[in-house]
């Protein structure tokens, strides 16, 4: 039943949340939430706010995504994660408040044309020690995409929005019908309504990555990792996301997948 909330005075520049947090202007905004580039008055300090919309705020299991999001995102620090400093999920309104990356999202970055060879390398050795830290937490991330990946200042990757993140131990397979996350960017089982997995977050990474260096004349061994990460069966993909770092940093080759044989009329078996 949905919740009985007042309708709030629409947030605009110069309002102050939490008498703390002085917004500034709208950063950007989707469907579930606005985010404001936003002032900390105590800390004197650039911030970016995530704040639930007022359509959700009175959406039982929309709160509840964000709750999860705000204590997830907060406990979880690394160098190329968008950091949680501060957030509000009782009363109205309900916001995170994140560190302000000063830079766009890949998403609007590669719009500019493809990233060369060697900063997809990079992005791609910043982005999977970003997913392994996540899942040392036994987290999954769950939208793994070019658009929830801030570039910063210095060109440095930092993956975002755990808007749809879950425990591992609490991703149910997904409802008949239902897909939970961007199509383009979902591992296939995900489409047959198996459980998310780490393997699934690395499929959508390795998604990313091959439409980073789609224009790039990518090395073998970054070539290769993209496709390791690519595998449509999550059997032949890695199971952590330091094994495709080790693989990256010496040029190791992986298990290669087994060709498909076919019997030929003197029984013998030939590969395909």
């Amino acid at each position: 039943m949905p919740l009985r909330i007042p309708p709030r005075t629409p947030l605009c520049p110069g309002a102050r949340l939490g008498s703390r947090y002085r917004l500034i202007c709208v950063a950007g905004a989707g469907g579930m939430s606005t985010v404001w580039r936003a002032h900390d008055e105590r800390l004197e300090r650039p911030v970016a706010v995530k704040v639930l919309s007022d359509a959700l705020a009175g959406d039982p299991d929309a709160v509840a995504r964000f709750i999860r999001e705000a204590h997830t995102h907060a406990q979880i620090h690394h160098p190329n994660l968008v950091q949680v400093y501060d957030y509000r999920v009782t009363g109205d309104p309900r916001y995170l408040v994140m560190e302000y990356v000063d830079g766009c999202t890949l998403s609007r970055r590669l719009d500019r044309g493809s990233l060369s060879s060697g900063e997809v390398h990079t992005r791609a050795s910043q982005l999977l020690s970003a997913v392994a830290c996540v899942h040392d937490h036994h987290v999954l991330h769950r939208d793994i995409k070019c658009g929830n990946v801030l570039l910063d200042g210095e060109g440095n990757a930092r993956l975002s929005d755990f808007g749809l993140a879950r425990l591992e131990d609490s991703a149910p397979p997904s409802p008949a019908g239902e897909v939970v996350g961007t199509l383009r960017f979902l591992a296939p089982e995900l489409l047959e309504g198996r459980p998310a997995s780490r393997q699934s977050d690395l499929y959508a990474l390795g998604v990313l990555l091959r439409a980073a260096a789609t224009r790039a004349h990518v090395d073998p061994a970054l070539g290769r990792a993209i496709r390791w990460l690519t595998e449509p069966d999550p059997e032949w993909r890695p199971s952590d996301a330091r094994a495709v770092i080790t693989a990256l940093r010496n040029g190791q080759r992986h298990r290669d997948r087994p060709a498909p044989t076919r019997r030929i009329r003197s029984g013998a078996a030939t590969r395909l």
